[in-house]
């Protein structure tokens, strides 16, 4: 019988869902390209058709961008092997050979060869295991984030500046809308099969956030993008049993392979949760360490 590993997508052991609260603290720009040439706006904030109207929203590839981006930069600075922009494929950065590398992923996914498919997906980094690829599921998906509220948002002007020159150029000016300061959106993380160090790797990642040392949106070296993100609420099942059982019904949740650790869990205590998966987050980036030197 063949064992799965948490990175492979047969068997279900666990979805947590991680409620989250984001409130801009500067202001916020989640772009939709240009506007229409008959709009006075140049650059308008990304908006979405709901009953009650066309708010701003922050579409979920926009957090898992971030959090894609943040966790590559984190994971590499720790000496951690991570790939480029999603193409792991063995670090092969030939494109040709990429392409053949995920054909061949393809070919036994077709074929229903899942030792193969184990071996082959073993070889992937962290980071496209938990974020997927363009040849493999992401094991973490975002929603978008929509207000809480109504929304205000204002314009402002720029001028675009050769970069050779230092000058700005000639007719570069241009409008950008943003959303102003102190508006909620709120969202959820929905992590599958997730290993406790995975979670708190996007524990730190919040850490990141909150402390301004990642932003999100554009213009973030114009004083835009800072926010606060609080996770509100965590539930979900696990397996147990050969059933699944609530996250509130455990106390500890397993670790999913031999660089995990077990962890105490309780959806009550959010920062005490979040605490521990960091802890199982720092486990695993040393043993990584020690494993490389």
């Amino acid at each position: 019988m063949i064992e799965y590993p948490w990175y492979s997508h047969p068997i279900l052991y666990r979805v947590l869902v991680l409620s989250i609260k984001i409130l801009n603290k500067e202001p916020l720009r989640i772009g939709a390209g240009r506007g229409s040439p008959l709009s006075p706006i140049d650059l308008p904030v990304i908006t979405i058709r709901l009953p009650e109207g066309n708010p701003p929203y922050i579409p979920g590839s926009s957090l898992k961008g971030t959090f894609r981006s943040t966790a590559e930069y984190i994971v590499r600075s720790l000496g951690i092997n991570a790939c480029q922009a999603g193409a792991c494929s063995l670090m092969l950065w030939d494109e040709r050979e990429r392409i053949r590398y995920g054909e061949r992923l393809n070919r036994l996914l077709r074929e229903g060869n899942e030792k193969e498919v184990i071996e082959l997906l073993s070889r992937y980094c962290l980071i496209c295991k938990l974020f997927g690829s363009s040849s493999f599921s992401s094991h973490l998906n975002f929603e978008d984030a929509y207000p809480t509220g109504g929304v205000s948002t204002s314009m402002k002007t720029g001028i675009a500046i050769n970069r050779r020159s230092g000058a700005a150029q000639r007719g570069a000016l241009y409008q950008v809308e943003f959303v102003n300061p102190g508006h909620e959106f709120k969202s959820k993380i929905v992590a599958k099969n997730v290993p406790n160090y995975g979670l708190g790797l996007l524990a730190v990642i919040l850490d990141y956030l909150n402390e301004g040392i990642i932003k999100l949106g554009g213009f973030k070296s114009r004083g835009f993008g800072k926010v606060k993100v609080e996770v509100k609420e965590i539930k979900g099942k696990t397996l147990k049993d050969n059933s699944y059982i609530s996250l509130s019904e455990v106390k500890k949740l397993p670790a999913l392979d031999e660089y995990d650790i077990d962890i105490e869990i309780n959806p009550d205590d959010i920062d005490g949760t979040l605490k521990e998966f960091k802890k199982a987050w720092w486990t695993y980036a040393n043993r990584q360490r020690t494993v490389r030197g």
